[in-house]
């Protein structure tokens, strides 16, 4: 490798601002932070070309069709499929809901979540009267009987809504626990909880 081409591959703070289409204070901050691959010759800081290259390449966002042929990929209903909440949707899973008349992802092998909705659904036969569910409510561990509500669409103030639905159904204590505790639950309480 000639001296020339060594030259091209190091650059300077502001050489690599400019390559990255960064201001320099921006920069400087990554540096700081240690977000950015650097070497540091004394006081100077210096960047790898190549570094700089593949870091960047770590911050791209895939575009709307990519992520949908990950998600084909990855599940065998995902063209007939229409539920609203799907595992495979990172982007906007926390901000759906879900009421129990409507579809539940087939992908197998399922999250508990989604296993939860299967429960819940069963439990209010499937109607979309006893409210809607985010998910942070389905990957709560708790009971489910007859009686068991979702959120009221009508009150609006989800978040709300959401802790105070959470405070009312704790997480799920084990059987075992429970005995260890003094307390037995009857074989119909195991069955409902979810």
């Amino acid at each position: 490798m000639s001296m020339e081409n060594t030259e091209n591959i190091f650059m300077t703070v502001e050489e690599a601002a400019d390559f990255l289409k960064l201001s320099t204070s921006y920069l400087r901050k990554l540096i700081s932070a240690r977000i950015i691959p650097f070497l540091k010759f004394g006081r100077r800081v210096v960047f790898n070309r190549f570094d700089l290259l593949e870091w960047a390449q770590t911050r791209r966002i895939n575009t709307i069709q990519e992520d949908r042929r990950r998600r084909m990929a990855n599940c065998a209903f995902f063209n007939e499929c229409s539920a609203p909440l799907c595992p495979l949707d990172n982007r906007y899973l926390n901000n759906c809901y879900w009421f129990p008349d409507e579809e539940i992802c087939r992908k197998k092998p399922a999250p508990q979540w989604v296993k939860r909705q299967r429960k819940i659904a069963k439990a209010l036969n499937y109607s979309f009267e006893k409210g809607y569910f985010t998910l942070k409510m389905l990957q709560r561990k708790c009971k489910v009987t007859k009686n068991f509500r979702g959120l009221n669409p009508d009150k609006g103030e989800l978040k709300l809504q959401e802790e105070n639905w959470l405070k009312k159904h704790p997480e799920y204590i084990p059987p075992e626990t429970q005995i260890n505790q003094g307390r037995k639950l009857s074989s119909t309480q195991k069955n409902r909880v979810i």
